[in-house]
């Protein structure tokens, strides 16, 4: 089985190089060829909701799953930046895997556990308030029923395109940190006490890090505007792919 895997890419219109990421990941020959494809969380900068505007604005996405869904497995995991989407998915037919948690995909006796990262991390108390936070029922029914415009929602993305300048400079720092390169360290040795996996795989720090002990893989893929690349696994090895080749 080859698995190929993605997040952090944070696609915008203000955004360019996250939209050029996105664009390479899907046309990579790796990823046609795979048998399982993972979108493991903030594939879009904002996408939040159940609204068909985002059908259009990212109809290259929408597309490619559309040709692909019944030739490949096809998983989308909500990240803190695109999420309450599943009724979209719904509503557009597409035979996607969608996940609000980590989850588990078995390749023989394999065990591979894929999240966003953001379950796992410790010590960051103000963030697990605001998840609780959007993932309450409340904020999801405003999301499913489109309650709160979409012109609205869409503000929000326009006022973030005023930053426009910053976001890719801001997440390109963030990913030479070793602090918290450190902290996920520190958060996977602490989850892999209690659950075996074979590989880990996770997003939301955008620090792109391969970690082995005692023979399991801890594996983030980073800013993938910044680290050009995305994961793949196949027969239990896990590879960085270099999206410029």
């Amino acid at each position: 089985m080859k698995i190929s895997i993605i997040s952090d890419i944070h696609a915008a219109d203000y955004n360019q190089s996250g939209n050029l990421i996105l664009e390479k990941f899907l046309n990579h020959k790796e990823v046609l060829e795979a048998d399982v494809v993972v979108f493991l969380g903030d594939i879009f900068d904002i996408m939040i909701g159940n609204y068909d505007e985002y059908a259009q604005e990212e109809k290259a996405f929408f597309d490619w799953i559309k040709i692909h869904h019944k030739k490949k497995t096809i998983h989308f995991h909500e990240g803190n930046h695109d999420f309450h989407l599943e009724k979209l998915f719904r509503r557009m037919k597409l035979n996607v895997c969608y996940h609000q948690s980590g989850f588990v995909i078995e390749d023989e006796e394999l065990k591979y556990y894929l999240e966003h990262g953001d379950d796992i991390e410790l010590d960051n108390k103000s963030y697990k308030f605001y998840k609780s936070l959007i993932r309450s029922r409340a904020v999801q029914l405003l999301a499913e029923l489109k309650w709160v415009p979409y012109q609205l929602v869409r503000a929000i993305g326009t006022r973030a395109s005023l930053r426009s300048r910053t976001i890719d400079a801001k997440y390109r720092k963030n990913a030479e940190s070793q602090d918290i390169k450190e902290k996920f360290r520190v958060s996977y040795l602490s989850y892999k006490m209690k659950n075996l996996y074979d590989i880990v795989v996770c997003g939301h720090g955008h620090i792109k890090d391969k970690f082995i002990s005692n023979s399991r893989i801890y594996i983030n893929n980073g800013y993938a505007p910044h680290s050009h690349s995305f994961i793949m696994i196949e027969n239990g090895e896990a590879t960085f792919i270099d999206l410029d080749q």
